[in-house]
């Protein structure tokens, strides 16, 4: 707003404000020296016989230099801003990891249990057989035995662990 049209205004205002009554607050954008400068202009009227004997009453108000308070709430206001679409951000990451989780647990979970099927299937397919069959590591380590064989060297103790050549030949090399 130009000086002279401020002023144009404000005196208006300042004209229909003590008919009108009550308070008013005006602010604007005016040019200065330094730079635009933002007013808060705060105005009451008068009522006739209030105040210093005014007869036909008036209008007391303050003009308030708020440059730098707008300057500070612009600020917070866009740090809010940023805040708020960091959080939404972070927000969706969240709910996307946690999808992504939902589904890797669940097909974690299929997965033990054709596993834990598979593992039953084939302990059930060794105890039924009535010879003594085991499972051996590349280095001779007893990993699994059948029932059979447990019961053909029961005397050994566990199997699983110790070498075949010590178990089945007491021998303390391989064969």
């Amino acid at each position: 707003v130009r000086q002279s049209d401020f002023a144009r205004i404000c005196d208006a205002s300042d004209q229909a404000l003590p008919a009108l009554g009550g308070s008013q607050t005006i602010e604007t954008v005016v040019s200065g020296l330094a730079g635009p400068r933002t007013l808060e202009i705060r105005q009451t009227a008068l009522a006739r016989g209030e105040g210093d004997g005014l007869a036909e009453g008036g209008v007391v108000g303050v003009a308030l230099d708020v440059t730098e308070r707008k300057r500070v709430e612009a600020a917070a206001q866009r740090a809010r801003d940023e805040l708020e679409a960091s959080l939404a951000a972070r927000t969706a990451e969240v709910g996307r990891i946690s999808r992504q989780l939902a589904l890797e647990t669940g097909s974690r979970d299929e997965l033990e249990a054709a596993l834990r099927s598979r593992e039953y299937f084939l302990d059930a397919v060794l105890a039924g057989i009535q010879d003594g069959v085991c499972v051996l590591s590349p280095d001779m380590v007893v990993l699994s035995a059948n029932r059979a064989l447990r019961a053909m060297y029961a005397g050994r103790g566990d199997l699983d662990g110790q070498r075949c050549h010590e178990v089945y030949h007491g021998l303390p090399g391989p064969c």
